[in-house]
């Protein structure tokens, strides 16, 4: 996903905060910059709610930034590979001559050609 935000030059908009515009700024170019910023951010979160299940989208849909919503993404994501990490206790068994067998153990090996 990051790849292709980063085609659209979007991928920005998932790290920055909004602009913030003075009570007292009344110069067309700031006020511009903040709209094309607003746009570019409604863009990005887009795309990124775009990419989601039916079901993950009305969870995130409500987040008003890409960078809300991609915070909290992340922290989702984190949080589910922290937990499949600890599932992992041993090494791994692996199928040596039809045989579940531990890594690093040696099985007998067997030549059709030995007496």
């Amino acid at each position: 996903m990051i790849f292709y935000l980063t085609t659209l030059n979007l991928a920005r908009f998932l790290t920055e905060d909004a602009p913030l515009l003075k009570e007292d700024e009344h110069d067309i170019q700031v006020i511009s910059a903040i709209e094309a910023w607003k746009h570019s951010n409604f863009l990005c979160r887009n795309h990124v709610l775009n990419g989601l299940i039916d079901t993950l989208y009305t969870v995130y849909y409500t987040k008003s930034s890409a960078k809300e919503l991609w915070e909290s993404l992340n922290q989702k994501h984190k949080t589910e590979d922290v937990g499949a990490k600890k599932i992992h206790r041993g090494p791994i068994p692996e199928l040596q001559n039809g045989r579940f067998q531990e890594c690093g153990q040696s099985s007998p090996r067997t030549s059709s050609h030995d007496p």
